[in-house]
């Protein structure tokens, strides 16, 4: 349980055999900038409902977990990161998930793209 969640910015919970849906918690960090849950067993689909009240949250990973279903419509990330999961389904050609790397999808095998590809380039601004 997160006890001060309004002045919460920073969340790294990787590597800590957290397992089933994301943190209900998680809604409540209106200041979050930066959440790191990779490398854990999170399974269930992610809405950007999931990620907390505020679109501060500019750095969003999500590697090597079982997230097996497609993500939802996230707008307001510099970052994301869903590597070496189990997602399904297809992403929207349109929104920012096709601004992304598309080494930041790897290792997903029933992801499917709508019409176009992830971008190729690099973010130089992580963390």
């Amino acid at each position: 349980m997160i006890t001060n969640p309004a002045t919460l910015s920073w969340l790294l919970l990787s590597f800590n055999q957290q397992t089933g849906t994301t943190p209900a918690d998680l809604r409540n960090l209106q200041k979050l900038s930066i959440l790191q849950l990779s490398y854990n067993s999170f399974s269930g689909n992610i809405q950007a409902a999931d990620l907390g009240s505020s679109k501060n949250i500019i750095w969003l990973d999500l590697g090597s977990n079982q997230l097996p279903e497609a993500l939802g419509l996230i707008t307001f990330l510099a970052d994301l990161d869903v590597s070496n999961n189990n997602i399904t389904g297809p992403i929207p050609s349109t929104g920012q998930l096709t601004t992304f790397p598309s080494s930041r999808y790897e290792n997903n095998q029933g992801l499917k793209w709508d019409t176009i590809a992830p971008c190729d380039h690099h973010h130089e601004y992580l963390p």
